[in-house]
């Protein structure tokens, strides 16, 4: 039995939440979270059908297996792979067309910064995924648009 079984917690008061317990102490926390016990349900309360599988809407053996699993693909090793191959040359593609791009008066470059970190950032998971042909402006411009 945990120390905070049986003591008051504070009840959160609004929508789906509502008659949670609220964990406030970090040691309590730190402790639900290593219990095999601990069954992440917040998925089911809130009825997401669209993180189902995932790893952070699984528990126990299913969840450790997967995450196994997946922490090759998030390995020292691997991150420094997408960085070279993947993330430097998506950042230099895309700051090349706006240099490349159109200009004031004076010869400034104005960007969206939004867009320009959008079309970075999924041109690397496109290409870590194996989506082809986002190297593209254009191809990514769409794309992003897509998602």
């Amino acid at each position: 039995m945990s120390k905070f079984d049986d003591r008051a917690v504070t009840r959160l008061d609004f929508g789906h939440v509502a008659q949670m317990a609220q964990l406030t102490d970090y040691d309590e926390i730190a402790e639900v979270l290593r219990s095999r016990k601990f069954v992440q349900g917040v998925y089911e309360t809130s009825g997401s059908e669209f993180m189902g599988g995932t790893l952070s809407a699984m528990d126990g053996d299913e969840h450790m297996a997967r995450r196994r699993v997946l922490a090759q693909l998030f390995s020292d090793e691997a991150m420094s792979e997408y960085r070279e191959s993947h993330v430097a040359p998506a950042i230099d593609r895309c700051l090349k067309e706006v240099f490349n791009g159109p200009r004031d008066a004076n010869g400034h470059i104005s960007c969206d910064f939004v867009d320009l970190s959008e079309r970075c950032l999924y041109q690397v998971a496109g290409a870590i995924t194996g989506i082809d042909g986002l190297e593209d402006g254009a191809a990514a411009k769409r794309f992003v648009q897509q998602i």
